[in-house]
């Protein structure tokens, strides 16, 4: 393979590098009935070995506190991730979860997950090994594209190089070796021994020291074990360490390496100190100290799956019956009421959720869509100077919202300081009736960019008029976004509708682009430090539904890639708290319970949406955690079809919730 063709790539961790790090290396040994071989290439078949192993090696890391597990060459087939996912999620440790062969648009290729506390990276075998290649098209393995090299970890800068790679310069220039802290080498391997020479000479000739990590499998006549640490350490450790040594004939001798009856090792390594200054001091110490090694494996019982880090329904096609029922849940509920139900319909933001609906679900040539049109269009007085009057009396449904609003948020200024700090936060500094009239054409403009038509176009430039450009009063904030301040999710909404809306006619478009950079940006200092957004109307709108409003509007703006690190500290801090809003079981039989449900049925959805908007290679939302919140949108859909007598606050919350859970769903 040419250089020319590989791409370098460096991904940070985000971790800050410990003094100290404790390393467990693991090596699975295995039958040959364990293996199957389709498309020429070897797999795991025997899934309940490979998941005791699995969890032999993660349950032996959580009891010694590991801050890194490695697991070698296709040690773990692909639908096992989950598990090592939700344990790093559990316990912020870092796994190079062996690796796998899975298909591309080109054919196969190798990869190994790198997880770092939940989130999955992945790097690519460059270079396959003569018993991969396959001379019958469409079998064997191609090659690897991207050479990755990560940082900001808790053992500094490191590589992870599969098998062969190791033993070709051309991918170890590219990382570059001379810049690593540690390298993994995880290998399917018969003859160690090739591996050991050139491990003991780059760590010989590295400039600053670099620990190598090489993991192995055991598989009579296919691979040898003898599991290594290299490294640099003073002679007065490296004779201790070698009367340690599991297989001491083999030479050179690394610093820890497992015997036959050996199937992990731990270790603590001096990130600091790699190469050991000389002459020898009183202050030297040891940088390599060999916690334990010996034998964890535990058989489980024959047919078993389960175990203690996820659900035992993490498969990919129970997920995909999962969306499609849910599918089909939405489409019952619109059958049952109609796209122009005479309770929905009452409200605006009702109406908002289904024109969604009718687009999600593909209602938009039925006569009850130009139905609910006409309806939404009488809530406008058209003016003879293309623009238009929102009629109160049909826009105020409960006039008394306002009021309920402004005691929720008088309570909370009561109840904590956190708004009260300033003026302008206050309760008594929120003007209420240009919030509701902000949302309100926020939510006109979200309908509206959803249908081309000539009235359509009247109220897509009628509403920006007024939120753009509105006077006496201003209806945006000095800060970004729009007023109030407070209250983050009104702007969220007006800017998910503005990233729906064709604005590519308008003169002003370079204008509106500004401002909605400012209202992102503005979401983004209202962040509160835990990482998720305050509502400002206390329990009227829960932080949680507010947070993912505020998330859907980096969601549907074209700036997703600005504000990415944003994105995944929020979602990660939600993930790491679902026990916070996921725990309860849906219900709508009580306001309070209702308006519970929704915002966790808001935030499930959004979550899963921004999930499928990352690459394969960059996974945001574990598989398990995408299965329990799609489970709990089911869970919704089945409980709203349960009950004859619901008891939501608002006329939206039915339609809304279909909503969501349709988006969070559809191909």
């Amino acid at each position: 393979m040419h250089m020319d063709s590989l791409s370098p790539q460096t991904v940070s961790l985000e971790s800050e590098t410990h003094t100290t790090v404790r390393v467990l290396v693991g090596q699975p040994a295995w039958e040959a009935s364990d293996w199957d071989q389709p498309n020429q290439l070897y797999g795991l078949a025997n899934i309940d070995r490979a998941t005791a192993w699995l969890n032999s090696f993660l349950e032996k890391a959580r009891e010694t506190k590991c801050n890194i597990v490695v697991l070698p060459e296709l040690s773990v087939p692909e639908s096992l991730i989950p598990i090592i996912v939700a344990w790093s999620s559990q316990t912020n440790a870092l796994v190079i979860g062996g690796s796998h062969y899975v298909q591309t648009s080109s054919g196969y290729i190798s990869r190994s997950p790198i997880i770092s506390s939940g989130k999955q990276h992945y790097v690519e075998k460059i270079h396959p090994a003569p018993a991969e290649v396959s001379p019958q098209k469409g079998d064997g393995l191609i090659s690897g594209k991207i050479v990755t090299k990560f940082t900001n970890t808790p053992i500094g800068t490191f590589g992870v190089l599969i098998c062969s790679d190791y033993l070709k310069d051309d991918v170890k220039s590219l990382l570059p070796l001379g810049e690593l802290d540690a390298l993994f080498v995880i290998s399917f391997q018969r003859d160690s021994r090739k591996y050991y020479k050139r491990i003991d000479i780059d760590v010989e000739d590295h400039a600053h020291g670099v620990y190598v990590f090489y993991a192995n499998n055991v598989l009579e006549g296919g691979a040898d074990g003898r599991s290594a640490l290299f490294g640099l350490t003073d002679m007065l450790y490296t004779d201790q360490l070698a009367s340690q040594l599991g297989t001491p004939e083999m030479v050179p001798q690394p610093l820890v390496n497992l015997g036959p009856k050996d199937d992990f090792f731990i270790v603590d390594v001096d990130t600091i100190n790699r190469r050991p200054a000389t002459p020898r001091t009183v202050d030297t110490r040891p940088n390599v100290v060999l916690v334990e090694r010996g034998a964890c494996f535990a058989q489980l019982p024959k047919g078993v799956i389960r175990n203690s880090f996820v659900p035992p329904d993490f498969l990919g096609s129970q997920m995909q019956s999962t969306e499609d029922r849910i599918q089909a849940h939405c489409r019952k509920q619109i059958a049952k009421h109609g796209l122009n139900d005479e309770e929905w319909v009452k409200a605006l933001s009702s109406m908002y959720f289904l024109v969604a609906l009718a687009h999600d679900l593909r209602l938009t040539d039925t006569d009850e869509y130009g139905l609910l049109l006409d309806n939404f269009l009488s809530h406008f007085r058209f003016k003879h100077n293309d623009t238009i009057d929102l009629l109160d009396d049909k826009v105020l449904v409960t006039p008394e919202e306002n009021q309920h609003i402004r005691v929720a948020m008088e309570e909370e200024d009561r109840s904590d300081p956190y708004f009260t700090a300033t003026q302008k936060t206050r309760a008594s500094s929120v003007n209420m009736a240009l919030m509701h009239r902000n949302y309100l054409y926020g939510v006109a403009l979200g309908i509206a960019s959803r249908h081309n038509s000539r009235l359509m176009r009247t109220i897509r430039d009628s509403t920006i008029q007024h939120l753009i450009y509105g006077r006496n009063p201003t209806t945006t904030d000095s800060a970004g976004g729009w007023h109030p301040y407070r209250v983050p999710w009104v702007t969220a909404r007006i800017l998910v509708s503005l990233g729906l809306a064709d604005l590519s006619d308008r003169p002003d478009v370079t204008g509106i682009d500004e401002v909605i950079d400012s209202g992102l940006k503005s979401l983004v200092t209202r962040l509160d430090p835990e990482g998720f957004w305050r509502s400002g109307v206390g329990l009227w709108v829960s932080n949680w539904e507010c947070t993912a409003l505020c998330l859907e509007a980096f969601l549907i703006s074209d700036r997703r890639k600005t504000y990415r690190p944003i994105i995944d500290a929020v979602v990660g801090h939600v993930l790491a708290r679902r026990d916070e809003w996921l725990s309860n079981d849906p219900n709508f039989l009580s306001e309070e319970s209702a308006n519970e449900s929704l915002a966790s049925a808001l935030v499930a959805s959004v979550v899963l949406r921004l999930g499928r908007s990352y690459t394969l290679s960059e996974t945001l939302v574990p598989l398990n955690i995408r299965n329990d919140l799609l489970g709990y949108l089911q869970n919704c859909l089945e409980e709203i079809e349960g009950h004859h007598r619901l008891s939501p606050r608002q006329f939206c919350t039915v339609p809304q919730l279909i909503a969501y859970c349709a988006s969070a769903t559809k191909d």
